[in-house]
């Protein structure tokens, strides 16, 4: 009977884990959605984030190219940010690479939404237009340049 009882709570226990990860699910792809439409409209195709119970896959729909596989890394952090008590955020300039400019443009938005902390290192933030110019210049904590290096040590001397 030990192992039969054994049987029945590991089944259900594996039942529960299933129904708790499929809400977990639910509720990140909700938001993956939300934060997609916000940054490519309503006919956003957006990736989906799949658990099971040993693994997991993030599933990207036609576009596998660079730019989008991290236009969807940043879209997936937002969301887990937003859902999570995670203090902070932060992205640095090689994520937004070979992502539209449109597209970061838009992240900026989305990352002034949160009264938490977000920490983004951008160059060349005119090519993101006028209005995420603006933004980013009215959030800006801290601007480095060739001249203005972040550290009294320019490490790129030696």
């Amino acid at each position: 009977t030990i192992e039969e009882e054994y049987k029945l709570l590991k089944s259900g226990l594996s039942e529960l884990k299933i129904a708790i990860l499929k809400t977990v699910q639910l509720s990140i792809n909700t938001k993956i959605g939300e934060i997609a439409t916000h940054v490519y409209g309503k006919d956003a195709k957006t990736p989906a984030l799949v658990l099971a119970e040993n693994n997991y896959s993030f599933d990207i729909v036609d576009d596998t190219g660079t730019g989008k596989a991290f236009a969807n890394l940043v879209i997936f952090d937002l969301a887990i940010f937003a859902l999570t008590d995670l203090p902070i955020l932060i992205h640095d300039t090689p994520l937004f690479k070979n992502v539209e400019n449109q597209a970061v443009a838009k992240f900026i938005n989305e990352y002034l939404k949160f009264e938490k902390q977000s920490f983004v290192a951008l160059d060349e933030i005119k090519k993101y237009g006028t209005e995420a110019e603006e933004l980013l210049l009215e959030n800006i904590v801290t601007q480095v340049s060739n001249d203005r290096v972040l550290y009294i040590k320019d490490w790129r001397k030696r």
